[in-house]
């Protein structure tokens, strides 16, 4: 028997399938839960005292760093980087398509660095890949004394063009690895060789970041699971559908492996029904995220904008189940951004905005979908109601207005 976790942003799910080769992927068991009731490791641990199945590995999939979109991070990651180049992720703040992106999307990209914690050493390295500048190892001891008073202890290394010479990298790496600290390095992608540095800094930057929340979501599992499974069992995909075990390297990409986990599988899925094995184009209607997938492999796209991890081709559609919905000025009804999915849609108990999924549960399944309990979808339908009462008047005044003016300009 196989799990399957998958963690997102406030729901996470199970399912239980065949391992063997006679019933390999026959489906045993799903469940879904909202984790602001749920939590995980909570739920996991009561799941394993009721199901029948044995799970012998676990393999997890995850969105839930979305939620930590909006919020600044990099505040316990110090930053070394050459001298000229401290202010860097002002420009990497940028999608990778600035020069068709308005100023307004553009501000919307969180901030991943405190200025405070990035300090600039002399040292260069040339477009050929020559040194210009050596690198002067008695300023790397100046700035472990001042991480030491700050009591940090990740340390991104953003040298630049290391990508063609990585003498000086390697030489701090060493040395402060010998310290203690634990060292992040830019990534390099293949498909995308002549990727700007400051795509592969911000890059660099998020997987420090974020180390520490993955860790502590890893642990929720472990725990959640202990009683019948060892850690030695549970992988992660990432985002080039690679197993591991939650080594920092491909903690990041991890983050982003849905869309890859799901266009493997439907591919085969589609394929094997189709005798064909042409590229395919999937419309993804999930709980969290509307998107499309396709066969194309490209960088990632993220709430901090292009990051350098390669993945599988993935558009958001421009509603969102967490689009916003409001009244316009002449009765219609409107989308309005995306929030996040905390505190969520209305009818889920917490939320206090009208969101599109607040539309989706009132007018589909989705209750059934999400476990939608009796006492609670009473609550949050008066509330529901009540806002859309509230709306029906403002629209009967629009349309008022709309009336009086109109016999104004016929008698004028």
């Amino acid at each position: 028997m196989i799990l399957g976790l998958f963690v997102g942003e406030s729901f996470a799910e199970l399912s239980v399938a065949e391992s063997t080769p006679s019933s390999r992927g026959t489906l045993r068991e799903h469940q879904r839960w909202y984790l602001p009731k749920h939590g995980l490791k909570a739920y996991l641990q009561n799941w394993l005292t009721k199901t029948p199945h044995k799970p012998e590995r676990v393999i997890v999939s995850s969105r839930f760093l979305y939620k930590l979109a909006g919020h600044r991070l990099g505040g316990s990651v110090a930053q070394i980087v050459t001298s000229g180049f401290e202010n860097w992720s002002h420009f990497a703040s940028l999608p990778a398509n600035t020069r068709s992106t308005s100023l307004r999307q553009l501000n919307r990209c969180p901030s991943l660095s405190s200025q405070d914690l990035i300090f600039a050493v002399h040292e260069r390295i040339l477009s050929d890949g020559s040194i210009g500048k050596p690198l002067d190892l008695s300023e790397i001891g100046a700035i472990h004394e001042k991480l030491q008073v700050l009591g940090l202890k990740k340390v991104c290394l953003h040298f630049h063009n290391s990508n063609l010479n990585s003498i000086h990298q390697q030489q701090t790496r060493d040395f402060l690895v010998t310290l203690g600290y634990e060292i992040f390095e830019p990534p390099v992608v293949d498909a995308f060789p002549s990727l700007e540095p400051f795509t592969r800094w911000k890059t660099n930057t998020l997987s420090a970041a974020v180390s520490g929340t993955f860790e502590e979501s890893m642990k929720e599992i472990f725990e959640g699971l202990s009683a019948q499974i060892k850690e030695e069992q549970i992988f992660f995909f990432d985002g080039d559908l690679r197993l591991h075990q939650g080594e920092p390297l491909y903690r990041l990409s991890s983050l982003f492996a849905l869309e890859a986990c799901l266009y493997s599988q439907l591919s085969k899925i589609m394929n094997t029904k189709m005798k064909s094995e042409k590229p395919l184009t999937f419309l993804h209607f999930g709980i969290e995220h509307f998107s499309y997938l396709t066969d194309e492999k490209t960088l990632t796209e993220s709430p901090w904008g292009t990051l350098a991890l390669g993945t599988q081709g993935c558009r958001d559609f421009s509603i969102q189940p967490s689009s916003l919905l409001d009244l316009h000025d002449d009765g219609s009804l409107v989308t309005k951004g995306n929030l996040s999915y905390e505190p969520g849609p209305i009818h889920l108990g917490r939320g206090h905005k009208p969101l599109v999924a607040d539309l989706l549960i009132q007018e589909t399944k989705w209750p059934e979908i999400i476990d939608l309990d009796e006492k609670q979808a009473r609550t949050s339908l008066d509330r529901w109601v009540l806002l859309m009462q509230t709306w029906q008047r403002s629209v009967k005044k629009l349309r008022f207005l709309a009336n009086l003016l109109s016999v104004c300009f016929e008698i004028k």
